[in-house]
């Protein structure tokens, strides 16, 4: 009899432990069963009613749920340097907005017919015979700010002298292209002018209701860089023959991997600004040695020992110098350093302020004051890293007093500022073609700036195998008393 309630009182025990457990279950999974409603809800919508059992299709559903919605840190927990900060870090760039339709497509465009015909040969200059073929193409660009598409003509003939067939080649347009050398030159200035593809594509769109493919944008790009590489050439080789460059490097990315930007700097032999940018993923001796490999004058440049093995003569950044040390007295606030710092600055701007009156006593005396500088004992270790510093470039701190150089390496450094908004607007490069053109172009633009040339104007004429260099700076119209 006793064993009988002990059954019944574990049976009851056992009910409430099983809907205890069963209340629990259906308190976790209930957001599960809501799921399962809406897909096969979404399910029957996509069918049209034609099936309501698709447990088979559904055999489990996961959460996926994100506890921390915070944005991702730096790996190491600290703020870093944008240069050598991880590429992954960096801000991604939001989802492309779908074009707008600003215009109808094409809107306001003008329609033209054109013949193109040549009547002597491009290679001897002989007359050419009667037109042998004829076959028609359209083209599109942006004439007198208006959308135009040219129906063309074009004729060949055959050259008796060359024995072979010319084709005639069409105004305004490259071989083997739809769009013309206007609108590939409009582009090629918005990428100067650090803008996505996405908003070229709005831009061109809001203004003239055409659709370009962003992979033709990418075109216009790379055949920009394949008919500007030979400037590009020509700025190397009058940088080389000039008599001082400075120059500097930034951080770049690749694909995400770490680059780096380098800029020289310098006046051709005819005294016309040059600019020339390098992205290498090299940051040591390599490339300045690589691209002024027969340079014979003054190098200006920061503390980095890679601009050592180029040039005859070198100026240290004396800004730098100021800079560093400022940065390390707010650290260090030692009375030796305190005496060091006073001496070590009142040194540098005696330098500076012989500008006007140099002499080589000048130099002589400020080079005695830095080597009893550098000849006593310290104890401080900020002390004794300025002291190794200073051994090493005491010859290079005072060039600038009897030569035609700055002391301050300020014109490069504003050489490299677009590139540092470029980096944080587009990220630098996806590939290596990518780093290639880049380079290009903007070492043309930049020197088109520094001489005041019309950078779009002479993109057309080498797209057009007009322009063979940079034209120099427009002397100024003379004065009328």
């Amino acid at each position: 009899m006793e064993q009988v309630i002990l059954d019944k009182e574990q049976a009851v025990l056992d009910k409430k432990q099983t809907a205890t457990k069963n209340k629990e279950l259906e308190k976790k999974y209930s957001h599960l069963e809501a799921k399962y409603d809406k897909l096969i809800e979404l399910y029957n919508v996509l069918t049209g009613g034609a099936g309501n059992d698709i447990s088979h299709i559904i055999s489990s559903t996961k959460s996926s749920t994100r506890s921390d919605t915070s944005p991702k840190q730096h790996k190491s927990g600290r703020k870093s340097r944008y240069n050598v900060r991880d590429y992954v870090n960096y801000p991604r760039p939001k989802p492309p907005v779908p074009i707008t339709t600003y215009l109808p497509a094409r809107a306001n465009m003008v329609r033209k017919d054109a013949l193109a015909d040549e009547l002597t040969c491009r290679t001897c200059g002989s007359v050419l015979s009667q037109p042998t073929a004829r076959y028609e193409k359209v083209t599109e660009d942006v004439i007198d700010y208006r959308w135009q598409e040219t129906s063309w003509v074009i004729n060949r003939r055959w050259c008796a002298k060359c024995h072979i067939q010319q084709t005639s080649l069409t105004d305004g347009v490259m071989k083997k292209e739809h769009y013309g050398v206007n609108i590939m030159s409009m582009v090629v200035q918005l990428r100067c002018m650090v803008d996505s593809f996405e908003n070229i594509r709005r831009i061109i769109h809001m203004f003239y209701g055409a659709l370009i493919p962003r992979s033709v944008l990418n075109r216009f790009c790379d055949k920009a860089a394949d008919a500007l590489e030979p400037l590009y050439q020509q700025i190397r080789n009058d940088l080389n023959a000039s008599k001082r460059i400075n120059g500097d490097t930034t951080g770049w990315f690749i694909d995400g991997d770490s680059s780096n930007v380098w800029t020289f700097i310098g006046n051709g032999p005819d005294g016309e600004p040059n600019i020339l940018y390098e992205i290498d993923k090299s940051a040591g001796k390599d490339v300045p040695m690589r691209i002024l490999d027969d340079f014979k004058g003054i190098v200006g440049s920061d503390s980095a020992g890679c601009w050592n093995y180029v040039g005859t003569e070198h100026q240290k950044c004396l800004l730098h110098y100021f800079r560093d040390m400022y940065r390390t007295a707010k650290d260090n606030d030692s009375s030796e350093f305190s005496l060091f710092f006073m001496e070590l600055h009142n040194i540098l701007k005696d330098a500076i302020d012989t500008i006007g009156h140099e002499s080589e006593d000048a130099v002589e005396s400020l080079k005695y004051r830095v080597q009893c500088l550098i000849s006593k004992e310290y104890t401080d270790k900020d002390c004794n890293r300025y002291v190794k510093r200073l051994r090493r470039e005491a010859d290079s701190l005072f060039t600038f007093i009897l030569n035609d150089v700055e002391y301050h390496n300020n014109v490069s450094e504003r050489g490299l500022r677009k590139f540092a908004t470029y980096r944080q607007i587009l990220y630098g490069n996806k590939t290596e073609n990518g780093a290639r053109r880049t380079k290009i172009i903007m070492s043309i633009h930049a020197t088109c700036e520094q001489r005041g040339v019309d950078f779009g104007q002479l993109l057309q004429d080498c797209l057009s195998g007009k322009a063979k260099s940079i034209p120099p700076r427009a002397k100024p119209l003379p004065t009328i008393a």
